[in-house]
């Protein structure tokens, strides 16, 4: 049986890949993260959920398996009636025991097939920088300091340099009227040289200062099994998308086209995603104008919606058909085992 883990809202990606499941009569069960949190019971140290037989279980699918929290924190009577000052307490200790249950459920599961492990759904940028290296993809050169004179030791190889989170982008809210909340991002931030020496005191928080590339495009490739479906994204003409293509122009959106990477760049990408352990994943590129391919990160739980849909990749059968064939094989082989 297959189990995809995800959630109960924005999520078209996993209806998409069910349907193709339904199509294929596959044999599978949806778990959202809000379920688990209703379903779950551990009765003399046994784990039981109403809705799935875990023994049968052969490939789990691990999607964005985001819980909604006890409390909306968005709406402000729930605080007041705790109390500001108790307010990031409570959200802290009710998600440590949804992550206590899980780290359970996680660990009950451990000798199945995964496509991402759960340890590894969070990357580490640093690591897989290093890796990627190792598996002979360029990557730009980067500083973490707190230090000024350590940027500018930096900045006198590099006259223009970025600034990104080292670990996940955070995501914040706002209130923008009565009935709006909108999501706040940090996207990733373009510096000259001499700017940034003017603006830093000499000492800050730990923060990551990278080479920026000049590019000519970007490139986001999805990695499915040893095989890389990519898509060139023209995000360098538009001043909002320079920088950081995340950053969506709705009114204009970005040129986007199916890309054949070099042979060379998909080998070394196959080989970083084998030692690295990952099965699926989001790979985001720099074609620098010089010629070079520049590997940035991997987002492991792997976005493909918006490569599958422009480039007609149809990369959500794809996914089911590779789920179904993972299952059969699990299936037979313990059969076997069995006689």
């Amino acid at each position: 049986m297959i189990l995809i883990l995800s959630r109960d809202e924005l999520e078209d990606t996993t209806n998409r890949v069910i349907d193709w499941l339904d199509y294929f009569g596959a044999n599978y069960v949806r778990l959202n993260g809000a379920e688990f949190n209703q379903e779950v019971v551990i009765e003399d140290g046994k784990m039981v959920l109403d809705s799935i037989d875990l023994d049968r279980v052969n490939i789990i699918w691990n999607r964005r398996w985001i819980s909604k929290l006890p409390i909306d924190e968005t709406k402000e009577a729930h605080l007041d009636a705790i109390g500001a000052k108790n307010a990031y307490h409570l959200l802290s200790s009710l998600l440590d025991e949804t992550h206590a249950l899980k780290a359970c459920f996680n660990r009950l599961l451990a000798s199945k097939k995964w496509t991402t492990k759960p340890y590894m759904v969070t990357a580490n940028k640093l690591q897989n920088l290093t890796l990627a290296t190792q598996c002979g993809l360029q990557t730009p050169k980067y500083i973490i300091t707190t230090k000024k004179k350590i940027v500018s030791r930096f900045l006198k190889n590099h006259h223009r340099v970025i600034c990104k989170p080292i670990a996940e982008v955070p995501t914040f809210s706002a209130q923008t009227n009565e009935n709006t909340t909108e999501s706040l991002i940090i996207y990733t931030s373009s510096y000259e040289a001499d700017q940034l020496i003017e603006e830093l005191p000499e000492s800050f928080k730990m923060s990551m200062f990278q080479q920026e590339i000049d590019k000519e495009y970007e490139i986001r490739v999805f990695y499915l099994n040893g095989a890389c479906y990519s898509m060139a994204i023209f995000s360098q003409q538009d001043p909002q998308t320079s920088v950081d293509f995340r950053n969506y122009n709705r009114k204009r959106p970005n040129r986007n086209v199916p890309f054949k990477l070099p042979l060379e760049i998909e080998d070394a990408i196959i080989e970083f995603c084998k030692k690295g352990g990952y099965t699926i994943g989001s790979i985001d590129l720099i074609k620098s104008k010089d010629g070079g391919y520049y590997f940035l990160e991997i987002n492991p739980v792997g976005q493909f919606g918006m490569v599958s849909y422009p480039c007609n990749y149809n990369l959500e059968k794809k996914l089911a058909k590779y789920l179904i064939d993972e299952d059969q094989f699990i299936s037979e082989r313990n059969l076997k085992e069995l006689v």
